[in-house]
């Protein structure tokens, strides 16, 4: 018997990875200004959705293979990581305190001890916080409540992140002032309780192959009826006074349907799979250092504004430059496994 492939989620997520450098390079501006809202508001808003059903997934799976001490060196494993971004990344994170913030160089510590416990030390490292404390939420609560709680609860949460998004459309004074409060505060409700929670929730819940999910068929017809739905709703909340458009109601059924239907899904093309899923993480952490070093590199050959005044450009520059990084990664990554393979072979001998 064939062993199951998830070549499927390996790819879409590596275009996903791609998807993101996307959003944050705007591409189509400054000529398609609504076009580039819409493909950032939908195209952008399932990206990250699918990362986190997918580790939710792989881990309740990995977990119920190995018992809690595999859940136990994952999370470790995770906060090794985000701490070394987190100190690869400082330097672009001191800049942005000192840019963005009127605060005095000796709360500069403490600012930034604020971000590495919330966000990162950069602003797209939130996603790690986020996915640990959505994982320990998640496992914790699998082992104490039945799993309808679990979603209960999580898409509860997943509605109050959402009035981010719905801001402009709350009319009850006492809830604005709730969430003016709230944001003054933590800035976003995009994290581990209001955003990952829901969707790692999901990502068990599949993982467990409840009964009730045979029953949801047809995934690709619905994967098409709700990104439908999710262009209404984008066109619903454009030009509405909204505070952020990080969470869309429409990518939650979406996300889970293409996440059902990739799992799924045996593709058997010709792909070196194993690389596509390092490279849709190393996509991911490397970009953003590139929309920093790019524009300084080119104002030393006074070239700068074709970054900042053409979108395409700067898309394609920021992805080269990201590919090329990670192959670099990749291959010295390669050789130390290599390298220490032969060492321990040569202590046999």
């Amino acid at each position: 018997m064939n062993q199951k492939n998830y070549h499927a989620i390996d790819l879409i997520k590596y275009i996903c990875a791609i998807l993101v450098i996307m959003v944050h390079t705007a591409p189509l501006l400054p000529n398609y200004e609504t076009a580039n809202w819409y493909l950032m508001t939908i195209l952008g808003r399932f990206v990250v959705p699918f990362f986190f059903i997918s580790t939710g997934y792989f881990t309740c799976q990995n977990a119920q293979r190995y018992g809690d001490k595999y859940f136990r060196r994952y999370i470790i494993a995770l906060i090794k990581s985000y701490l070394i971004w987190s100190i690869i990344y400082l330097p672009c994170g001191i800049h942005y305190i000192a840019t963005e913030f009127d605060i005095p160089y000796y709360l500069y510590p403490i600012a930034l001890i604020f971000a590495l416990i919330y966000v990162g030390t950069y602003f797209h490292l939130w996603y790690i916080p986020a996915l640990i404390l959505a994982l320990l939420l998640v496992q914790w609560f699998m082992k104490h409540f039945r799993k309808r709680y679990l979603l209960t609860l999580s898409f509860l949460c997943f509605l109050i992140g959402a009035m981010e998004t719905y801001y402009g459309y709350i009319h009850i004074p006492f809830i604005r002032n709730l969430i003016d409060h709230y944001i003054r505060l933590f800035f976003t409700t995009r994290n581990g309780l209001f955003f990952g929670f829901f969707y790692v929730a999901w990502g068990y819940f599949i993982a467990q192959k409840d009964t009730w999910l045979k029953h949801v068929r047809h995934h690709r017809m619905l994967m098409i009826l709700f990104f439908g739905l999710m262009i209404l709703e984008a066109t619903f909340i454009h030009n509405s006074d909204n505070l952020d458009s990080n969470i869309l109601l429409m990518a939650a059924p979406f996300t889970i349907c293409l996440f059902l239907y990739a799992k799924d899904l045996d593709i058997q093309w010709n792909l070196p799979y194993h690389k596509l899923r390092e490279y849709s993480s190393l996509y991911y952490f490397t970009h953003a250092y590139f929309l920093i070093l790019i524009p300084y590199i080119l104002q030393i050959f006074h070239y700068e504004m074709w970054f900042e005044a053409h979108g395409l450009i700067r898309f394609i520059l920021v992805l080269f430059m990201t590919h090329c990084v990670s192959f670099l990664l990749i291959y010295i990554r390669k050789r130390n496994k290599e390298r220490k393979a032969k060492i321990a072979s040569d202590h046999l001998l």
